[in-house]
């Protein structure tokens, strides 16, 4: 459909298929067109970012599948802890303990 970011107008990708295939071919008779091997430390790089994700795309789902979730779920005894009163009042007394300031300046 119209729904796309790029048209066929606006990407070369036959021109850029042909170039690939073509370009072992073409590139003795050209003069400018020189072949770089890759720096050690970019292939060194790649190949590690290769491995951590290649980890954490099977680990992560296996730590998801074993994980108790419902052993996480706080205890009602301390989810009494979590009011905003409560969380407001610990708050305040960091801060006046922090810059020894009265309690009324709060």
């Amino acid at each position: 459909g119209d729904f796309g970011f790029v048209n066929q107008d606006d990407w070369p990708g036959l021109q850029l298929a042909w170039l690939y295939k073509n370009i072992h071919t073409y590139s003795d008779e050209l003069d400018d067109v020189e072949e770089f091997s890759p720096d050690c430390c970019c292939v060194t790089f790649l190949s590690v970012w290769q491995i951590l994700l290649t980890i954490f795309a099977t680990l992560l789902p296996v730590l998801f599948i074993i994980t108790p979730f419902q052993e996480l779920i706080p205890d009602p005894l301390f989810e009494g802890l979590l009011v905003k009163s409560d969380l407001e009042m610990l708050v305040k007394e960091i801060v006046k303990n922090m810059t020894h300031a009265r309690q009324n300046e709060l």
